[in-house]
């Protein structure tokens, strides 16, 4: 099971090689797979669940900061590429559960697709921060 928690911390790391730095919320979802509670397919969901709402909070965080930051037409563009991204987010979340819960075998699957939900959103946190550390460097 220590094998695993490595594997996906390295996939957490690699994902993002431009960045330097490792994200608290990244640290603190490998210091949870670290833990004996949590090496067990249970314990390894719940760690990317919890990393996946951090991320969320993320994501809002710099959706916000953007939408008070930008003029009013960039915003409105920022509203409807955030409405897109949300349909996006809830289909490839339904889609990945049903491959990996419908059609492969093995409870490691079910791992592999909380850890895919969570990057999703990753992703998209680590995009908007982007856009939102470039808009007030430039100002």
């Amino acid at each position: 099971m220590k094998q695993l928690s490595l594997i996906l911390f390295l996939l957490i790391s690699s994902s993002n090689i431009a960045q330097t730095d490792i994200h608290e919320i990244d640290l603190r979802n490998s210091q949870c797979h670290d833990t004996d509670t949590n090496q067990n397919t249970f314990g390894m969901i719940q760690c990317e669940e919890v990393a996946r709402q951090e991320w969320f909070t993320e994501m809002n965080k710099y959706y916000n900061l953007l939408l008070d930051t930008l003029s009013e037409e960039t915003a409105e563009l920022l509203v409807s590429s955030q409405e897109a991204w949300n349909e996006f987010n809830l289909k490839e979340h339904s889609f990945s559960s049903s491959m990996y819960y419908s059609d492969m075998d093995g409870t490691m699957w079910r791992v592999v697709n909380a850890q895919r939900v969570k990057d999703i959103v990753r992703t998209r946190a680590l995009e908007l921060k982007d856009y939102y550390d470039s808009y007030t460097f430039v100002r």
